[in-house]
């Protein structure tokens, strides 16, 4: 049996071969295949993206609807790096039903639509790191109820509002190290009961900033990171 990442997904036999030998005229030359993934550099666009495809990396891409991964139903994990995309919008991953890691890395985003991931519903892991997020709302992840690891480190995050998770009640991970948080509302992890590890490194929160709420929680954390220190 092939596996394209053995934390996410096992593929069945003969989808390796079937997809190189069949798509491979369609990508530009600056794309890499291996076995159902897909790898690409600094392209405009793509004529077609293969029906099987399981995971879709791409550096510096100018527009996503471009590049037409809307043509892949099957859909697990996308990682964008280092794009020229200023706005993540409600139409940015539509039809990705079925799209369990987001990666949106190094990058300027101007906006991030409240509903830019209402497409994405079945999201396990998102990582918004190193975009300059300077303001988030509860609408911005109200539809991913089953997303268990966020990280949001080094943005320019001021504020942790206490309803930005409400609805993320399966939360195992959270990581907000590398922000100008200077304040965490005091609700903000009464609801995240299997939280277990809790990033604050590098930021401007201290221990004796901490809410209450957060040392009833403590003793189902099994790491805290404060500053450059552990608890």
């Amino acid at each position: 049996q092939k596996t394209v990442d053995n934390s996410y997904i096992d593929c069945p036999i003969s989808f390796d071969d079937e997809l190189v030998g069949l798509f491979v005229d369609v990508w530009p030359s600056n794309c890499h295949v291996v076995g159902l993934s897909i790898e690409c550099s600094n392209v405009y666009s793509m004529i077609a993206t293969p029906h099987l495809t399981r995971k879709i990396t791409l550096h510096s891409v100018h527009d996503l609807r471009d590049m037409n991964i809307t043509n892949a139903p099957h859909l697990v994990i996308l990682e964008v790096r280092e794009y020229h995309i200023a706005e993540i919008s409600n139409d940015t991953f539509p039809g990705m039903r079925f799209l369990s890691v987001l990666k949106w890395l190094d990058g300027n985003l101007s906006t991030i639509d409240i509903q830019a991931f209402e497409h994405t519903s079945k999201l396990l892991h998102l990582s918004l790191q190193r975009i300059r997020i300077g303001e988030l709302v509860s609408e911005h992840f109200s539809a991913l109820l089953l997303l268990t690891h966020l990280d949001l480190s080094q943005n320019v995050l001021k504020k942790i509002s206490e309803d930005l998770f409400s609805e993320n009640v399966m939360l195992r991970v959270l990581t907000l190290s590398q922000n100008n948080i200077h304040y965490i509302a005091s609700k903000v992890l009464s609801n995240l009961l299997p939280l277990s590890i809790l990033d604050l490194s590098s930021t401007n929160v201290s221990i004796d900033m901490f809410p209450p709420d957060l040392y009833k929680l403590s003793f189902q954390l099994t790491k805290i990171c404060v500053v450059q220190h552990e608890l």
